[in-house]
This record gives C-alpha cells, sequence and structure tokens, in this order.
C-alpha cells in the first residue's frame, strides 16, 4: 500500500485586519470604520445633487450674428448723421460729440443684448458690427477728405 504524498503544510494565517493575496474573502471585504457605506448607486443619501449631466449642445445662430454685425455697422453710420444733423442745425456743434452719443448708445444696446440668452448672439453681433463699423466708416471718411 502507498502512502499519499505529504502535502505541505498550511501557512499560518494572516494579522488581523490583513487579508490573504489574492481574491478577496467570500462575502467582500468589510466597510471601512471611518467611511459610511453608499447604496450601490455611489451617492449617498440626501445627496443634494445627481449624477452630473453633459450640457445641450449650443448652436450658434449664424443668422443672428450677421444681422447684429449690418444693424451695429449701417445703424451706427446711420444714427451718426441723423444725430451729426442734428447737433448742426440746433446746437451749432461739431460732430465730435455725436461720434461719442451714438458709439455710447450702440454700446449701451449691444450690452443690454446680451443679457438675455436669446438675444445673446445678436448683441454679440451687434457689438462686433460697431467696432468694424467705426473702422471702416472712419477709413471711408478719411479716404474721402483726402
Amino acid at each position: 500500500m502507498t502512502e499519499p504524498p505529504d502535502e505541505p503544510p498550511n501557512p499560518p494565517p494572516p494579522p488581523p485586519g490583513y487579508y490573504p493575496y489574492g481574491y478577496p474573502p467570500a462575502g467582500g471585504y468589510p466597510p471601512h470604520p471611518h467611511y459610511p457605506s453608499y447604496p450601490p448607486s455611489g451617492y449617498p443619501p440626501g445627496y443634494p445633487y445627481g449624477p452630473p449631466l453633459t450640457p445641450p449642445a449650443r448652436r450658434i445662430s449664424a443668422g443672428m450674428v450677421i444681422l447684429g454685425l449690418v444693424i451695429g455697422s449701417v445703424g451706427w453710420v446711420a444714427l451718426f448723421i441723423a444725430t451729426a444733423a442734428v447737433l448742426d442745425r440746433f446746437f451749432d456743434a461739431a460732430s465730435q460729440p455725436s461720434v461719442v452719443a451714438v458709439s455710447l448708445f450702440w454700446m449701451g444696446a449691444g450690452a443690454a443684448l446680451l443679457i438675455s440668452p436669446k438675444t445673446r448672439q445678436a448683441g454679440a453681433g451687434l457689438l462686433m458690427g460697431l467696432a468694424i463699423g467705426v473702422i471702416v466708416w472712419a477709413g471711408l471718411c478719411a479716404a474721402l477728405l483726402r
């Protein structure tokens, strides 16, 4: 009769709080005493914010921006000519105050349109049109005065 081969001796048990290398013990690791256990969703009960949502994609309306550009540029020169004529006719003043007044008016209108999300793109176009219009119309004026 043959005897079974010698089995290796069982390893000594690990110290308390330590687990042997390999898979976790049956039933998983016990919870850490300093951290509360959360439900499976991963958020504690009463957590005021849900999981992060992806923000909706915002589309830029090119039509509103172009409309603002045209109104800002053409509207600036039209309002400038009108206020310069009124100031010259009734107050015998030069056109410098009307340039400042018209520019401040359009900047205020553009800033007011930037407040609402529905008109924000038109306001941005208006401010871009104001900046572009002042440069273009001033260049045109300088070329005509030459």
